[in-house]
C-alpha cells in the first residue's frame, strides 16, 4: 500500500514516503486522493481550495489538520467519505464549505471533531457520532445535516453546541450512558 496516491486530470499518480501529506493547497488538477496506511497525518491546509471529488483512506491515519480539505472550489465529494478506525482527530474547519454527496461515516476510535469541522457542509444527510467522540464544538454549524445518532462520549452542552444554526436537522437520537 503506497503512502498516498493522487489521481489528476491526466490520470497520473504521485507517490511519497512521507508520513505527513502537505503542500497541495489550491491545486485544481487533483480529482482523486487515496490516503495509504503509512500516512499518519494530513497537514493544515494540505488540500484547501482544491478540486478533489473522490477521497478514501486506509487504516493508519490518525489526524486530519485544520482546513485540510476546506472549500473544495465548488466540487463535491461524489462518494461517501469513510474515516478509518485509526483516525482520532479531525481538525477545525477541515471539511467546511464542501458538498459531501454520499455523506460521512466516522471510525469507532475518533475522539475529537474540531470546531466547525463541517461548517457549511452540504448533502450530509444522517451522521452518527461514535461513543468515542468526547469533543465536537460547533462541528456541524450551518450544515445541512438531517439527523444524527450521538454516542455516549459527549456532554449535553456539547450536543447542544454541535448543531448551531442547522436548519435541516429533523431528529437527534442520544445514546444513554
Amino acid at each position: 500500500d503506497f503512502p498516498f496516491s493522487i489521481l489528476g486530470t491526466t490520470g497520473e499518480s504521485i507517490y511519497t514516503n512521507s508520513g505527513v501529506i502537505q503542500g497541495f493547497s489550491s491545486n485544481t488538477n487533483i480529482k482523486s486522493l487515496h490516503v495509504g496506511s503509512n500516512v499518519k497525518e494530513i497537514a493544515t491546509d494540505a488540500f484547501q481550495v482544491s478540486t478533489i471529488s473522490n477521497l478514501s483512506f486506509s487504516e493508519g491515519i490518525t489526524g486530519i489538520g485544520v482546513r485540510a480539505f476546506y472549500n473544495q472550489n465548488g466540487f463535491a465529494f461524489d462518494q461517501p467519505v469513510e474515516f478509518p478506525d485509526s483516525l482520532t482527530h479531525i481538525g477545525n474547519q477541515s471539511f467546511g464549505r464542501n458538498a459531501l454527496k454520499g455523506g460521512i461515516k466516522f471510525g469507532q476510535n475518533l475522539k475529537t471533531i474540531g470546531t466547525n469541522a463541517f461548517v457549511y457542509a452540504s448533502n450530509l444527510g444522517r451522521v452518527d457520532i461514535p461513543d468515542s467522540v468526547n469533543q465536537a464544538s460547533n462541528a456541524f454549524a450551518y450544515s445541512d445535516i438531517t439527523a444524527s445518532k450521538i454516542g455516549t462520549g459527549l456532554s449535553t452542552t456539547a450536543i447542544k453546541n454541535m448543531f448551531q444554526a442547522t436548519n435541516s436537522l429533523t431528529g437527534i437520537e442520544v445514546s444513554e450512558n
